[in-house]
């Protein structure tokens, strides 16, 4: 007797290994962060044998500009964590938002960015200029470093902004959802790394005036700060609670380095 067998057909799904997905941000943020860690061991290298020279340099630099940029990607860290949080709750015309707002404050930055070093180079400030190759051997590698890292920070942060721009359009055309938000969230850890590279980068620039080991120590308490704000804001309890207190420590931490600047100089 024949037999008609059918074979049940199984239905494809649209798998995706969010793990996998995770963990290969993670790898790429780790690259990411040894990129800088070669400039900023050179940093340290030289600031220890020419700590006048350094001190020196950096009281050249505009201590008011770095310090509202410090604030805007603080913010936009927040905007974009926010966004994240608003997605996974199926709000994606909130997000949509939010990510716009992130992009003006990166642009902002940016924009800031350009009249600081608009303002270096007219004073015939860069690197192999007339100007700056008459000053003394420390200064020299100081300006080259700040133009170097702050320079390769800010190509960071244009392709954070582009990113973001990928990923609202993504939103709009419905791949990205409540559901499916893996690459805005690797979006948003990107982001944080550019924001953290930053709080370093401000102290060891701009605040010559302290000790090398006293700009990493503040640095990485506003960065663990940020972090654990960051943190609670993704668990979506108690936001309120955290916001003030959090805001308030790093508002008075940035002013005091600020006010303490100028009162050194």
């Amino acid at each position: 007797m024949d037999e008609t067998f059918k074979i049940a057909e199984t239905p494809q799904r649209d798998y995706r290994d969010y793990i996998a997905a995770k963990l290969g941000m993670w790898l790429f943020l780790i690259t990411e962060f040894f990129l800088f860690i070669g400039p900023f061991l050179l940093y340290s290298v030289y600031r220890y044998k020419f700590p006048q020279d350094f001190q020196s340099a950096s009281a050249g630099l505009n201590i008011p500009l770095a310090g509202l940029n410090t604030v805007i990607l603080l913010t936009s860290s927040i905007t974009i964590t926010l966004a994240i949080a608003a997605v996974k709750k199926g709000r994606n015309r909130l997000g949509l938002i939010l990510l716009g707002l992130t992009v003006i404050l990166g642009v902002s930055f940016l924009l800031i960015k350009y009249l600081e070093w608009s303002a270096e180079i007219s004073r015939g400030i860069y690197p192999g200029s007339p100007a700056l190759l008459t000053r003394s051997s420390g200064e020299v590698i100081f300006y080259g470093l700040y133009f170097f890292m702050t320079g390769l920070h800010g190509l960071h942060i244009a392709g954070g902004i582009v990113l973001i721009k990928v990923m609202m359009l993504q939103i709009i055309r419905g791949k990205i959802h409540q559901n499916d938000y893996i690459q805005l969230e690797n979006s948003g850890l990107y982001w944080h790394l550019v924001d953290i590279i930053w709080i370093y980068l401000f102290p060891l620039f701009y605040l010559g005036w302290m000790s090398f080991f006293a700009n990493i120590l503040i640095s990485s308490f506003i960065a663990l700060l940020v972090l654990l704000y960051l943190m609670h804001l993704r668990s979506e309890k108690g936001v309120l609670r955290l916001i003030v207190p959090i805001s308030i420590i790093i508002l008075f931490i940035l002013a005091g380095m600020v006010f303490s600047d100028v009162a050194f100089r």
